[in-house]
């Protein structure tokens, strides 16, 4: 079952201990929609990661719903997917642990969280895999006329 857990600041101490005790809310593919429209956190593996290149769309999908029966299928979908870095990082994603914050929507009859929203927030569990790689910017200003 995914595993929601109420907002209470607790996702990060989730990546250092699995041993902290928190309150949280187990739904099933029935319940899932009382769900719809809130935001919600939680630490799941992802199933599967697809990568459209001509759309430059990525849709990371968990749990598999043939492993578990009574989980919801959802899937994080990101738009206009850039720079091979990014790319990589998001395959690699696939088995590895996942925290996810953000609004539970549905599209379509599927359960999806918009990963093109800014207030979507995701990370790797602690440990399973590298951080995803930062985009650096515009290189900083060149001061060196100014002595």
């Amino acid at each position: 079952m995914i595993t929601i857990v109420k907002r209470a600041g607790i996702l990060l101490g989730l990546c250092m201990s699995l041993n902290v005790a928190y309150a949280q809310t187990e739904i099933t593919a029935n319940d899932a929609p009382k769900y719809i429209g809130k935001t919600v956190d939680f630490l799941e593996m992802v199933s599967k990661v697809n990568f459209d290149p001509a759309s430059r769309i990525c849709i990371i999908t968990f749990p598999d719903p043939r492993v578990r029966e009574n989980s919801p299928e959802i899937s994080i979908v990101i738009h206009n997917v850039q720079g091979a870095k990014h790319i990589h990082w998001l395959r690699s994603l696939a088995g590895n642990w996942l925290n996810v914050h953000g609004k539970l929507l549905i599209h379509n009859g599927k359960f999806i969280i918009n990963g093109d929203d800014p207030h979507t927030k995701m990370s790797v569990f602690y440990g399973s895999i590298d951080p995803a790689p930062i985009d650096p910017g515009p290189p900083p200003p060149d001061t060196s006329h100014h002595k």
